[in-house]
């Protein structure tokens, strides 16, 4: 655990130096949700599914209309009949023949209805791949502030356990010289474990959130020649934009 909390308190500094306020915050905020509008293969399906509820709306617009059909032949025909080669030296023609074919449906209901069929399915996706989006942008921003909170709060825990270790260590000596009772070494030692998870406490809390960022921005699963996979560095590494790492 202290392997891991040492390696995530150095992975959040790194990655994370100066937690950005204000235009810097909203650049932040505008490259992940880009990153996430690109990555995100969800994002991706629904886009997928909205142009083809476009082209299914286009083509029950093209229903609607009347049909005209114009069809072309050319043929001729063998005159010799009694051997195979008065067949293939005699011909008649060439000759042609035109056709058309006009259809015009009257009140076409049943186009009509495959028409607002399609346009209502059309809207509906584009609508759920709008709430996707919003909700990805939402989530981005939610978490990214947090993650500045989170990392205030992490500092702030981590000389809070440096103190409370310190004055842990003077109270045994302070024990060992006699000038302290022994319960007031152990309140000091409780207060330290107190401080102690409450470092944990703080690590886990950042370690989510990045998690969450991670997932949001479609980062959290990262590509390499063997396929997708998740490894501690996608679960603590904050997502940088442009970057699959």
């Amino acid at each position: 655990l202290s392997a891991n909390g040492d390696e995530l308190r150095l992975t959040a500094r790194t990655d994370f130096v100066d937690p950005p306020t204000g235009q810097g915050l909203e650049g932040l905020e505008a490259a992940l949700i880009q990153e996430a509008m690109a990555n995100r293969h969800d994002l991706e399906a629904l886009r997928q599914l909205t142009e083809s509820g476009k082209i299914l709306a286009r083509a029950a617009t093209i229903n609607l209309k009347s049909k005209f059909d114009l069809t072309l032949g050319a043929f001729a025909s063998a005159r010799g009949e009694g051997s195979l080669s008065d067949a293939t030296d005699k011909w008649t023609g060439p000759s042609w023949k035109i056709g058309t074919n006009i259809e015009k449906p009257i009140g076409n209901n049943a186009a009509k209805g495959q028409l607002l069929q399609a346009e209502a399915q059309m809207r509906r996706r584009e609508i759920s791949e709008a709430d996707l989006e919003r909700r990805v942008n939402l989530a981005i921003v939610r978490n990214l502030n947090s993650l500045v909170k989170a990392l205030d709060e992490l500092a702030y825990a981590e000389e809070a356990a440096k103190q409370f270790e310190e004055t842990f260590a003077a109270e045994l000596e302070k024990l060992k010289l006699g000038e302290t009772t022994v319960l007031d070494t152990t309140l000091t030692e409780q207060q330290r474990a107190r401080s102690a998870l409450a470092l944990v406490s703080a690590k886990v809390q950042v370690a989510n959130i990045i998690a969450v960022l991670r997932f949001e921005t479609g980062l959290l699963a990262l590509e390499d020649e063997e396929g997708s996979k998740i490894t501690f560095r996608s679960l603590t590494g904050f997502p940088r934009p442009g970057a699959q790492s």
